[in-house]
């Protein structure tokens, strides 16, 4: 399915991943071939590269409009390298850096999403969301959507086609955080977007490149009017410790426009900048224990504005019999170590699942933001 090593990004690799060569350094991970560069910029990105290593291999260009565009380049040249040309010629330049719905092998127990019953007080929530209409606009850009008999979720696009096969290990990850929010806001009128590479290889990862976000983001702005709270459990680290090229251009447009951003705060027990979840203006979101301890997982850091219970919790998830693959052993550092998990096939047919991760404390704040907003909507 992937070649290369697996995940955790703890070593320099290279993997292919949907048809994408990903390139895993030490805490950051970018695509193979491509930088990322302001659109008005890339006609002279264009002929710099061409000229110092069109020779060698095709160069060419991906531009929607959104501001930032694409630079391919088929010659085996590092994009880290081609960077630095660029911005010696002063052109703002970055990697096409790759994050990851913010999941990570140091859930607690197995670090799989275990079966389980919901609180009457969170099946009460949910029933009430059912009946309700309108309310304060959460959008929402994740895995995708399963459909739900507790769930009153619109999808905008895509959606709700699900990115993730059932083997994946963040497969049903939008589905419980949706269920969370609709559990702290229940009239929370809740629309979902699915980011990702759209293949099955980088499914097991759930990855989505910065570009891809940011243009996802753009996707939401434009399609859904007066969002109130926009959730991003995605995340990842970049090779200058600043923000995301693309995606820290359009976070910065979401808060203009009036949009409260939360983002998870990422689950590998570092200090170092977790983006978009450490721009300037966006709540980032660190986990706690059930009895409010920080989770051994859960990043810090000055830029970490505010915790929530996000271990041990219960939401909605996918319903019916998932076969998983098998997990090796792992953890962030500060945690105990987590056992190999063989593969096998676990019974969903509550609907509910046990989970762990930073994705759910920032789902449970979006859902109490939305709920200050309700006499607003």
């Amino acid at each position: 399915m992937v070649k290369g090593r697996q995940y955790p990004h703890n070593h320099e690799d290279l993997v292919t991943v949907g048809g994408k060569e990903v390139i895993f350094r030490d805490g950051y991970e970018y695509v193979a071939g491509e930088v990322a560069v302001a659109s008005e910029d890339l006609d002279r990105a264009l002929e710099i590269l061409k000229r110092s290593i069109g020779k060698r291999g095709e160069v060419s260009s991906d531009a929607d409009g959104s501001g930032v565009a694409v630079v391919e380049f088929t010659a085996d040249s590092d994009p880290l390298v081609v960077v630095r040309r660029l911005e010696s010629a002063g052109i703002a330049a970055s990697p096409n850096h790759v994050l990851h719905t913010t999941w990570h092998s140091t859930y607690i127990g197995t670090g799989q999403p275990k079966p389980a019953k919901p609180s009457r007080w969170f099946r009460d929530q949910l029933n009430r969301s059912l009946k309700m209409e309108g309310g304060p606009l959460v959008a929402v850009i994740d895995t995708g959507i399963t459909a739900h008999p507790n769930l009153r979720v619109r999808s905008v696009g895509r959606a709700s086609e699900p990115l993730t096969d059932p083997a994946s290990k963040v497969y049903g990850h939008g589905t419980f955080v949706a269920g969370l929010i609709a559990s702290e806001c229940p009239e929370a009128d809740i629309r979902m977007l699915r980011a990702g590479f759209a293949s099955r290889d980088s499914n097991w990862f759930g990855l989505v490149t910065d570009v891809e976000l940011a243009r996802t983001i753009d996707t939401a702005l434009a399609k859904i009017r007066n969002i109130d709270v926009l959730n991003l459990s995605i995340g990842g680290y970049t090779h200058d410790g600043r923000s995301l090229f693309a995606t820290g251009r359009s976070v910065a447009k979401a808060i203009r426009l009036g949009v409260t951003v939360v983002a998870g705060a990422g689950n590998d027990g570092r200090r170092d900048a977790f983006y978009p979840a450490a721009d300037p203006g966006v709540i980032a979101v660190g986990s706690l224990d059930s009895k409010g301890a920080r989770s051994c997982f859960s990043n810090t850091g000055p830029w970490v504005d505010l915790q929530a219970i996000g271990e041990d919790v219960v939401s909605t998830y996918p319903i019916g019999e998932i076969h998983r693959m098998a997990l090796p052993e792992g953890g962030a550092p500060g945690c105990p170590p987590q056992p190999a998990v063989p593969e096998q096939t676990v019974d969903y047919n509550t609907g509910f699942a046990r989970w762990s991760g930073t994705s759910f404390s920032a789902a449970r704040i979006s859902g109490a933001i939305a709920r200050t907003r309700i006499d607003r909507s």
